[in-house]
């Protein structure tokens, strides 16, 4: 048969052998691209779904660790000064992007809030203590009741960070002075040790 012939019509085919758009082989061909797209959208939303759930676990721990560290972090003294910034970056939050954002507001709560909405979890309580509370145990603290503790239980915190955090330096400021002023008396030095030609008594 010669090219756009009877047979080349019915197969799709016409002279140069291009696929005409309403042809079997065009359909399978869109069909399959089709499929391939589904598929596609289908792989992008589980690894979105993924990097999602690896956020939200990202900031249950980051932020779970910020609170132990602002409330108990300035017993020890290894993590005083870590505690002390914490603090005051959580004042900052509070009650600097509080003023336009509401009193309270934190910067973490909300990019975590932002990742557990997009994860279907619609029902968040006010602060992220409450959360935390919840997924532990199931219960639902009112915020009326919950947030005058929080404010409490920082406040305590701020007040004995600061209060370790001077004593600290005075004692600091205390042993500097001390070995100052040994170091300025000469009665105060420690006689050299004596040679060991020096105790068997012969010349030094």
């Amino acid at each position: 048969m010669f090219p756009g012939g009877r047979e080349d019509v019915e197969t799709g085919s016409g002279a140069g052998g291009n696929l005409r758009p309403d042809a079997p082989h065009s359909i399978v061909r869109r069909r399959l691209i089709e499929v391939g797209e589904q598929k596609g959208r289908r792989c992008r939303w589980k690894e979105s779904m993924s990097f999602l759930r690896l956020l939200d676990t990202f900031f249950l721990l980051f932020h779970s660790f910020w609170i132990l560290l602002v409330v108990l972090g300035w017993i020890w003294s290894r993590t005083r000064r870590w505690s002390l910034g914490a603090l005051v970056l959580t004042a900052v939050s509070w009650f600097g992007l509080g003023y336009w954002r509401g009193w309270g507001y934190c910067v973490c709560t909300d990019w975590h809030w932002q990742v557990r909405q997009s994860l279907g979890d619609l029902n968040l309580p006010h602060n992220y203590v409450g959360f935390l509370i919840r997924e532990g145990t199931g219960l639902e603290i009112p915020d009326p009741v919950l947030e005058p503790v929080i404010l409490v239980a920082f406040l305590t915190s701020a007040v004995g960070a600061i209060g370790v955090s001077l004593r600290d330096r005075s004692r600091n400021a205390a042993t500097e002075d001390g070995d100052k002023k040994v170091a300025a008396c000469p009665a105060a030095r420690k006689p050299p040790l004596p040679s060991p030609r020096q105790r068997a008594g012969g010349p030094p």
